[in-house]
């Protein structure tokens, strides 16, 4: 669990780091969500071990992710505004990161709390 923290965590501070870049931080962004969805399906397997809230946290993760992504994949999403492109491919993205980020640094700490 605490490698599956460490290297989400740098994952996360790599893509906001080459956001200075945006076009590397895009890229970026794929690599780390594709790296937080196959975690996810990780925390998933360990419901067990998680507490209540870490699991609901989980749910709504699943929930928001499975629409954004049915969304940017059905072809449903066709906006030729700016501001719009930009909430959609980066900010979201980054928020859903940020939630998922957070949700692994509860079940690290829970998972530290069990093994003691």
């Amino acid at each position: 669990m605490k490698t599956l923290f460490q290297i989400n965590r740098a994952l996360f501070i790599g893509t906001l780091l080459l956001y200075l870049t945006i076009y590397f931080g895009l890229i970026a962004q794929v690599v780390l969500g594709a790296f937080q969805v196959l975690a996810a399906l990780y925390l998933a397997f360990h419901l067990s071990s998680l507490s209540s809230r870490t699991k609901q946290l989980l749910l709504t993760y699943w929930v928001v992710t499975t629409v954004y992504l049915s969304l940017l994949f059905s072809g449903f999403y066709n906006s030729s505004n700016d501001a719009i492109n930009i909430l959609f491919f980066a900010v979201i993205p980054m928020g859903l990161a940020s939630l998922f980020l957070y949700i692994n640094f509860k079940a690290y700490k829970e998972y530290q709390i069990v093994a003691l």
